[in-house]
């Protein structure tokens, strides 16, 4: 059925957005987290030591990435793209709880990189969106049996390595603050 091919063909595509997005995100979590680190040093021998210790601990934020069943559930290209949209949101608001509790130079040159990162989320899932819409599909188009599995399965890996950068990026924030 033409139909279910060009619904796979865009799956397929949706999943090498999502890998390349995650990818991306994980990447710009350890880059940030790094220049934060070599900022940080650089500038505390002139920035007052209250300043640099104004945080005493770096606090998980609390979000909840999406669950097995959630994803489990995905029937349409809707779920699949409100999925995706709730899963890089997710990922955008616990980065943001991260930098709300960081020292005021650290949130100053993370902020730009945070910013980036957005925009690259903004355009992937416009890009996903466009995708959808050129291969006729709706939010009610169901997506094909065997193409669910493998996204069922690269939502929940990339669910995994998200969270676990964030929690990575969260114990780095903490060492930081220890030194």
């Amino acid at each position: 059925n033409y139909e279910e091919e060009n619904m796979k063909k865009v799956m397929l595509s949706g999943l090498t957005l999502l890998s390349v997005l995650t990818l991306a995100a994980c990447s710009t979590g350890n880059k940030e987290t790094k220049t934060s680190e070599s900022k940080e040093k650089t500038t505390q021998t002139t920035v007052e030591v209250t300043e640099t210790t104004e945080v005493q601990e770096i606090k998980a934020s609390g979000v909840t990435y999406l669950t097995d069943a959630e994803i489990e559930g995905i029937q349409t290209a809707g779920d699949y793209k409100r999925l995706f949209k709730s899963l890089m949101d997710t990922y955008v608001k616990d980065f943001d709880s991260l930098i709300a509790q960081l020292p005021k130079v650290a949130q100053n040159t993370i902020a730009p990189q945070r910013d980036q990162m957005v925009t690259t989320i903004e355009q992937q899932y416009k890009a996903l969106e466009d995708q959808f819409a050129a291969a006729g599909a709706t939010d009610d188009t169901p997506i094909p049996a065997e193409s669910r599995d493998t996204l069922i399965s690269t939502l929940k890996s990339s669910r995994d390595m998200l969270k676990s950068t964030m929690e990575s990026i969260y114990k780095q924030a903490q060492d930081l603050l220890n030194q």
